[in-house]
């Protein structure tokens, strides 16, 4: 009876010794996998940031760009080589090829661009960052090979979508802040415009660029500098005609004269007609010396009065601000693709003649199988 008591207890010792080698065991492993899931973790976040610290540097310095330049299969291999280099040695881990996706990162997909013309915008204005004048003394540029403008980025997102009709646009708008206010977010977008390129009258500290008047180009998207210079004086010449005209319309003195001259002209009920037509005339003729002021440098206050008449006035808004008007009021997807058709022109011609914005990215997707557990990761600038 002792001796059958002795083996019950022996067998249960020896049962719950082995139970708890087996858990031991378990946990080592457990601990072993955890361990090694931990590590995979670590390292790919580390291999993907690995892979965005080859940032194109000209690319962020001129511009405050964060991007790296890479296809799929490149920076595949470049994967292969730092999952070789930390596992091929290593027994106990298996893995499959590591592999990575950039379609969503590219540079040249506007949401990713915007992203990072937006968030630049809002750190300029944070820095209350400004560029010094400098007189702008540059030759006039102009692309004739059609390669390079058929490589432009903007052939993805063109749209020529500008005022239906300027006076209607104008209506209520008593104030510059007023019509900025209406264009919504581009906001931080017309300041990274105005910090990092030029106009026909700042050269802004820039150095050189391609083009002399590359605000110029973004609101015109001509390939030549004296056509962007011509459309945008034709636009600034059309808004201030329709806020003239505008301004004409309420007051009661230069309606007065208006129609006295229509009545000259066609006596009786067609007279009216007539008066529109001088007002409209009359705006457009101040609306031409307003422009003649701004591009040599003077300003224009937003509503003229009698006391304002001076071209000489030292009050209002100067031709730069009336390029932020015309920024603000143009598509927001041709805009986008004109900064990118500047900046891809400019880095051709100052550092690297192949670089083209749709070669790089501003992240990377990869996934890697190890030990039969499938991971993840996903690294970006923002």
């Amino acid at each position: 009876m002792k001796s059958n008591k002795k083996g019950s207890v022996i067998i249960i010792i020896m049962l719950f010794l082995v139970s708890l080698i087996l858990l031991i065991f378990t946990f080592i492993n457990e601990a072993k996998a955890k361990g090694i899931e931990s590590s995979v973790e670590s390292l790919g976040s580390l291999w993907g940031r690995s892979i965005l610290g080859e940032y194109d540097y000209d690319l962020e310095d001129r511009y405050g760009i964060f991007a790296f330049c890479g296809l799929e299969k490149d920076i595949s291999s470049k994967l292969k080589c730092y999952t070789d280099f930390s596992f091929l040695d290593k027994k106990y881990i298996n893995y499959s090829k590591c592999s990575c996706k950039l379609y969503n990162y590219s540079l040249i997909n506007k949401d990713n661009f915007k992203r990072q013309v937006v968030e630049e915008g809002k750190f300029l204005i944070l820095k209350n960052k400004e560029r010094l004048e400098e007189k702008n003394d540059q030759e006039f540029g102009f692309i004739k090979n059609s390669s390079i403008l058929g490589s432009l980025p903007s052939v993805y997102y063109e749209s020529e979508n500008y005022i239906d009709s300027i006076l209607e646009n104008f209506r209520g708008v008593d104030s510059i802040k007023e019509l900025l206010r209406r264009t919504g977010n581009s906001a931080f977008i017309n300041h990274y415009i105005n910090y990092y390129f030029k106009d026909y009258l700042n050269g802004k500290m820039l150095g050189d660029t391609f083009f002399k008047n590359e605000i110029e180009y973004i609101i015109a998207g001509k390939p030549d500098d004296k056509s962007n210079l011509s459309q945008v004086r034709s636009k600034i010449i059309a808004i201030r005609s329709a806020v003239n005209f505008a301004n004409f319309l309420s007051d009661e003195k230069k309606k007065k004269e208006a129609l006295l001259m229509a009545q000259i002209i066609t006596p009786g009920p067609e007279s009216v007609v007539t008066q529109t037509a001088i007002l409209a005339a009359w705006a457009f003729k101040e609306g031409k010396k307003d422009y003649d002021t701004l591009i040599n440098g003077g300003k224009i206050p937003w509503i003229l009065n009698d006391a304002d008449s001076d071209t000489d006035c030292h009050n209002g808004q100067d031709y730069s601000d009336y390029l932020r008007i015309l920024i603000g009021l143009s598509n927001e997807d041709t805009v986008l693709g004109r900064i990118m058709n500047l900046i891809q022109i400019n880095m051709k011609y100052l550092y690297n003649e192949s670089f083209l914005i749709k070669d790089y990215n501003v992240g990377l997707y990869f996934g890697l199988d190890v030990n039969g557990v499938f991971h993840e990761f996903e690294e970006t600038y923002y």
